[in-house]
């Protein structure tokens, strides 16, 4: 209890510093007002984009808003509704309806926290970043072209939300068919507003960077289809009234968990890879020190909390952290405040969101869309050897034309078989009197400093040992049977064994003892003995082990005169 109270205390202090001034609080409350503004739009945008209705958007700005501000550890992360949850979105409303989607995100909450208690946080920051980069940019190309229809006036969306199986309905041709069935139905005042508010936000971006850009685009297309009375389908003609109060709390049900189970991994993976980009920048940005499972914490509560509210799926922002920071923040509050603004708009103003045309937003979503498209690190990534080519070409494809279920688990494979080509290449055998290895890998292999003797073989290990360099064993095991009396292993250079290698090293050493070969090994590491002496690899009758090489050949030099070769 007393730990938990000193947790409360310490958390307490972080969001409110004992030296918060009024000063503070004024800043705070500009920057979180100055937030609010660009959160709102893009909070109605997601939702709408992905089958949602618009205020489960801005619930996941006021719940999961408020709730990250609290807990993330850099202290100026601003969490929501993010694009990057879009397409997992589509997917799970179509099969599940909304309430699926409201239990993948509490299940991606409490994944989170688990992570976050587990302290593995750091496998969401090793991601290989042509991983991310092949899953980011296919949703960046996949949700533009789904804006193409409400943008041309085409239809209000580009899915059909019969919830009777859809796990294609994302995928990049499926979505270019319903374009180019529905291209009968375009409707040039629609398409006039859209790209008058596409002028606006990017007029605003060019000539008054100060200014909400996405707020002028939605105000444009709002003014100009309520002064002109335009026939055009807006947020109030295709929703309805929009509530101006939050849904009671209740827990989603869990019914259909098991399906639901990929989706909600996804989404626990999306909503932090961002969100640790947006942590670094604010740590960075104000010397705050990065906490990455303090950061899981607070995206796995913003997304219980959201869940149960009825919000949209929230993750760190990464545009929204720097405007935080551009607009002065002293504290978690300004983030806080934030939720607050637009909780505040949504009860006094929610009626005029209604007027926003939804070839409006569709402007706003293809820019947004635009920028998910990593062009640069594309062409960075393309530039390095073929294998990140591969696991970028493998993700990206299986993004836009196969099953985002199945995108991480080809990434991540294709990742795991690089990585293990690579690492096996790395690492070396040599025999007799190839070399003892110096320990700087950047000074060449040296000649052994004395002569080996008769009798005796020699082998030095460079690099790691595990299931992936099993095969570099295995030939030595066949080289190794010339049925000399000693084989001395340097084993100074292994920096890591796995218990596959070890088991496997153990049934060579056991292998020779039974032809009548000792074993003589030096040189161990200590993380290295910690998995030998896990796996039972200890000394025994023909197994021996050494701080150095001198004393191991010493030893093996005996074991040889003792059967007849000479020195």
């Amino acid at each position: 209890m007393t730990r938990v109270l000193a947790a409360i205390r310490a958390q307490y202090r972080r969001v409110l510093p004992k030296d918060y001034s009024l000063s503070d609080l004024t800043t705070d409350l500009s920057a979180g007002l100055t937030v609010s503004v660009v959160a709102l739009p893009l909070g109605l945008v997601v939702a709408i984009a992905a089958g949602a209705s618009p205020d489960k958007g801005l619930v996941g700005i006021i719940i999961g808003g408020a709730v990250i501000a609290l807990f993330t550890a850099s202290k100026f992360q601003i969490g929501g509704p993010t694009e990057a949850c879009i397409l997992i979105a589509v997917v799970v409303i179509e099969l599940f309806g909304y309430e699926g989607l409201l239990a993948a995100t509490l299940m991606a909450g409490v994944f989170l926290v688990g992570m976050a208690i587990s302290r593995v946080g750091i496998l969401i920051e090793a991601m290989p970043q042509a991983v991310i980069t092949g899953f980011v940019t296919g949703m960046g190309v996949i949700i533009f072209t789904g804006q193409i229809v409400p943008f041309f006036g085409l239809a209000s969306s580009v899915h059909t939300h019969d919830h009777s199986g859809a796990e294609h309905s994302h995928s990049f041709l499926f979505i270019m068919e319903g374009v180019i069935s529905r291209v009968g139905n375009f409707e040039m005042t629609t398409f006039l507003v859209g790209a008058a508010s596409l002028a606006a936000v990017l007029l605003t971006k060019r000539f008054a960077p100060r200014l909400p850009s996405y707020v002028m685009g939605l105000l444009v297309g709002a003014l100009a289809t309520f002064a002109l009375r335009l026939d055009v389908a807006t947020i109030g003609s295709t929703f309805g009234e929009l509530p101006n109060r939050l849904p009671l709390p209740l827990i989603p049900s869990l019914e259909n968990w098991v399906p639901l189970l990929p989706y909600a991994v996804a989404i626990a993976f999306l909503s932090s890879a961002e969100s640790l980009l947006a942590a670094q920048m604010a740590s960075r940005s104000r010397g705050v020190p990065s906490h990455p499972n303090q950061e899981f914490t607070a995206l796995g509560l913003g997304n219980i909390a959201t869940a149960v509210w009825g919000g949209f799926p929230v993750g760190g922002c990464v545009a929204r952290t720097a405007t935080c920071l551009a607009s002065g923040a002293r504290s978690p509050l300004a983030g806080f405040f934030h939720a607050i603004f637009v909780a505040l708009f949504v009860l006094f103003f929610s009626w005029a969101l209604e007027y926003i045309p939804l070839t409006s937003l569709a402007a706003v979503l293809l820019i947004v869309a635009g920028r998910m498209v990593e062009v640069h690190r594309m062409k960075v990534i393309w530039r390095a050897p073929i294998g990140d080519r591969i696991i970028l070409l493998g993700t990206l494809g299986t993004t836009l034309f196969w099953d985002l279920r199945f995108v991480l688990p080809v990434g991540l494979a294709l990742a795991s078989v690089i990585f293990i080509q690579r690492v096996s290449g790395i690492f070396e055998v040599r025999r007799g009197d190839a070399a003892l290895f110096d320990s700087d890998e950047l000074v060449p292999p040296r000649p052994l400093p004395f002569e080996m003797p008769d009798g005796v073989q020699m082998f030095t290990f460079r690099g790691a040992l595990f299931y992936g360099t099993v095969s570099s064993l295995s030939d030595l095991l066949a080289r190794a049977a010339d049925e000399r009396p000693a084989c001395v292993f340097g084993m100074r250079n292994v920096y890591f064994i796995d218990p596959t290698a070890c088991l496997l090293l153990k049934d060579l050493a056991r292998a020779l003892g039974r032809s009548g070969t000792s074993c003589y090994f030096w040189g161990i590491q200590p993380e290295v003995a910690e998995v030998m002496h896990a796996t039972d690899f200890k000394p025994e009758e023909g197994i021996h082990f050494f701080p150095d090489a001198a004393g191991a050949v010493e030893a093996a030099s005996a074991r040889a005169r003792e059967l007849g070769h000479s020195a």
